[in-house]
């Protein structure tokens, strides 16, 4: 048995990212966003997850859309978060399609689209995501019963064919 070292934990995190490892790459970016073990540094942690992005973890690529729409060691750009949430989405990453739907619901650097939000919504919360709550209720009350069956439609859709959402 092998005692928790959440310090030597980062240790071998950051040593592992520096070799080229994606899934450290994206801890270490957490990390640094967090601020629990390390001390936060927005502009390393969007290096690493830019990183990790390159190498396809979906996770990065959400948290790159994160520190862009909370303007975390970058400028806010609404249009740049949606991005990365959109590619995060189609790789199936729950948060990431959780909030590239409250982008399409608010119109945040996408066209403001109620289809499209409940269907990346529905995505989420299915995939487990905790971040599609607090908008779900808001997004249904907004569509009429032909835009809600359309929304679960594109949400039991396989990805590639929900291209439009």
């Amino acid at each position: 048995k092998v005692e928790m070292d959440p310090v030597a934990a980062a240790r071998w995190y950051r040593a592992a990212a520096e070799q080229g490892d994606g899934e450290s790459q994206d801890m270490l970016s957490w990390l640094l966003v967090e601020g629990a073990l390390l001390p936060p540094d927005y502009e390393a942690a969007r290096r690493w997850a830019l990183a990790a992005a390159e190498q396809g973890i979906a996770s990065a690529m959400t948290r790159m859309g994160m520190l862009y729409h909370n303007a975390l060691g970058v400028a806010r750009d609404p249009a740049v978060a949606a991005f990365w949430w959109r590619k995060a989405a189609m790789l199936g990453d729950a948060d990431g399609q959780a909030m590239l739907g409250a982008a399409h619901h608010l119109g945040a650097g996408v066209a403001r689209d109620p289809v499209a939000a409940l269907a990346w919504l529905l995505r989420g919360r299915h995939g487990g995501s905790k971040l599609a709550e607090p908008f779900i209720t808001a997004v249904t009350a907004a569509c009429g019963s032909d835009q809600r069956r359309e929304a679960e439609r594109r949400a039991a859709a396989p990805l590639a064919g929900a291209g439009a959402a």
